[in-house]
């Protein structure tokens, strides 16, 4: 089987080797006829296949010029009925078929700008530029050399992937950060918050005890029933490991609320422990959230830099 191009560039077929005979017969096509075997992409003149060689022998005599060729009628074949089998008039013998002029693909031409203002454009336009390039490329490979532009599609897929590459870095380089300053404001937020239960655990105990503070050696346990949630004893930026990030002023063991200023220091931070107690030596100097947490008697808490921890109130 084969296809045949005509004088109006169009393609007819596919047709059988007799049916391509007979139009050589009514010279309906000649030896310049460009032609393409079935299942090739390969275009050559009717000439050079070795099947139709015979077809075109030198002849003697002058050489006849254009045929009138008369369109197809009812006497035709009944198996080319339905089908385009029959190319329009061409040129004389002399003058073969010239192949069809290429045009530059303008998905090409769009991918390359789209790619290239993909860099001033926050990569938006190189999304479209990717789309066009890969698109076109896969048009002009089809077109059978009708379409060029090729390397243009190439470059434009370029620009466009390193757009977005590039403008996707940005923006994760951004917004990372961001996302982890927030997360360490909540953090300090509900750290803060613990410490505010601890301050109510620690006056709801001392109603229940004569207004006495809980002894420094066991102040977790006795204040457990007091609290809440159990999840106010860590902090959310704390190793997993402890199960409590908090330590309670010594100083305060066994102490009647009336004896302690309101300002005194009642519970800190430290790295972990459980019933921890002790004073300002206690504090970590790596502090988790840039500063120290710290909750007074009154239940006021506050973050205080560490350079100012000693400085503190830590006596009743």
């Amino acid at each position: 089987m084969y296809k045949v191009l005509g004088i109006d560039r169009k393609e007819y077929g596919p047709v059988s080797a007799e049916v391509v005979r007979r139009w050589v017969r009514e010279r309906r096509v000649h030896g310049g006829t460009l032609a393409c075997a079935q299942g090739t992409d390969q275009w050559k003149p009717l000439a050079q296949f070795s099947e139709f060689a015979d077809l075109f022998q030198p002849e003697t005599g002058s050489s006849a010029g254009p045929a009138a060729i008369s369109q197809p009628g009812a006497s035709q074949p009944a198996a080319a009925q339905g089908q385009r089998t029959v190319p329009p008039v061409l040129t004389s013998r002399s003058a073969p078929i010239r192949p069809p002029e290429s045009r530059l693909s303008g998905l090409a031409t769009g991918a390359l700008v789209c790619g290239l203002f993909g860099f001033c454009t926050g990569g938006v336009t190189a999304v479209l530029g990717l789309v066009l390039g890969l698109v076109g490329l896969r048009k002009i490979a089809r077109s059978q050399g009708r379409l060029t532009g090729r390397g243009l599609a190439l470059a434009g897929v370029g620009f466009s992937v390193v757009a977005i590459v590039l403008w996707g870095a940005i923006l994760v380089s951004e917004i990372l950060p961001q996302q982890a300053r927030q997360a360490a404001r909540e953090q300090s937020a509900q750290c803060l918050g613990h410490l505010r239960q601890l301050g109510m655990a620690l006056h709801r105990y001392a109603n229940d005890q004569s207004d006495r503070f809980p002894n420094a050696s066991n102040w977790c346990d006795a204040l457990a029933r007091y609290l809440d949630e159990p999840a106010a004893y860590q902090c959310p930026a704390g190793p997993k490991r402890w199960r409590c990030h908090y330590a309670y002023n010594a100083r305060l063991s066994g102490k009647q609320d009336v004896q302690v200023s309101p300002k005194t220091v009642a519970f800190f931070e430290i790295d972990g422990g459980w019933n921890t107690s002790g004073g300002a030596e206690r504090v970590p100097r790596s502090a988790r959230h840039g500063a120290v947490h710290v909750c007074y008697v009154d239940g006021s808490v506050e973050a205080v830099p560490y350079e100012q921890v000693r400085g503190l109130r830590w006596e009743p």
